[in-house]
């Protein structure tokens, strides 16, 4: 006898109805979940990062001047955050500019330096005025 034993073919089997059940159902179903989830990604870094960095920003302002708390240590998570978000959807989900353009890493690294430059000036503009 030449081959595996028949039982073999069994475990095989049964191998691959476990890993179709795992496929989507529909053709394309895959790619549109992609979809949604690359259109969230980018909603969170063009949108929702903003607002919490401008949030965390306005209540750094409203401290006074020059003290670090947690809420410096958020607001550079949060830059953190949005920077690892766009590395996430211009990587892993087709990423796109904001003009709809399919975006490249040189877009990304061009983001991520202009993030940190521009929230540095705004932390420093946060830290420094005194609210009367």
């Amino acid at each position: 006898m030449v081959g595996p034993p028949p039982e073999w073919s069994q475990d095989l089997e049964i191998l691959v109805a476990n890993a179709n059940r795992n496929l989507p159902s529909k053709p394309g179903a895959r790619e549109a979940a992609d979809a949604n989830t690359g259109a969230l990604l980018r909603l969170g870094w063009m949108l929702g990062g903003n607002i919490l960095l401008l949030i965390v920003g306005l209540t750094i302002f409203m401290g006074p001047p020059w003290t670090i708390t947690f809420k410096d240590a958020l607001f550079w998570a949060v830059v953190a955050l949005v920077i690892l978000v766009r590395y996430v959807d211009v990587t892993r989900f087709a990423g796109q500019t904001a003009d709809g353009k399919p975006a490249t890493r040189r877009d990304f690294v061009r983001y991520a330096l202009g993030l940190v430059t521009s929230s540095a000036a705004i932390w420093t503009l946060a830290q420094s005025v005194q609210v009367a």
